[in-house]
């Protein structure tokens, strides 16, 4: 609780609507201000505000513009902790975020196949484009199981 005695003065302006502290998360992710996207979360959790799905997915998109991974991660972990369930839209940005770490990438796109979150042709190529050849090449298979219609970022 270290986080909510530095709450700085005026944060308290938005007091419970999490859409505020939502907005505010994601322009600090806009500039790759992602310590300060965090911030503005702790604050949310110190006051009590209950984030949703759009919240934690502004945090993990933050900490993946800053090059973040492991924040990224971190946060996702946190949304299954308080019982937030990630959507496709939070995996993406998680995905995005490990772009150059493709056993994170494929265990992301396993445990979106294990939570029955859909993967398309865009988490697909995130994936495929982080991977060297040969993982590269199995998740273009799992896709065209999947029914999933490769395009050309995908082939890239």
């Amino acid at each position: 609780m270290a986080a909510c005695d530095t709450i700085p003065v005026g944060a308290r302006c938005h007091e419970a609507d999490p859409r505020k502290y939502t907005q505010d998360i994601t322009n600090f992710g806009r500039q790759s201000r992602w310590q300060q996207a965090l911030s503005c979360f702790d604050v949310m959790q110190c006051l009590s505000v209950e984030a949703n799905v759009i919240g934690y997915t502004a945090v993990i998109n933050a900490c993946a513009r800053g090059q973040q991974w492991r924040c990224s991660l971190a946060m996702l972990r946190e949304m299954w902790r308080h019982a937030v369930l990630p959507n496709a839209i939070s995996y993406s940005a998680a995905l995005g975020a490990c772009s150059e770490n493709w056993p994170w990438i494929l265990r992301l796109l396993n445990e979106m196949k294990e939570m029955e979150v859909p993967a398309d042709v865009v988490r697909y190529s995130t994936a495929i484009s982080a991977c060297s050849w040969q993982p590269g090449l199995w998740l273009l298979e799992e896709m065209r199981q999947s029914e999933v219609v490769a395009n050309v970022i995908s082939y890239g």
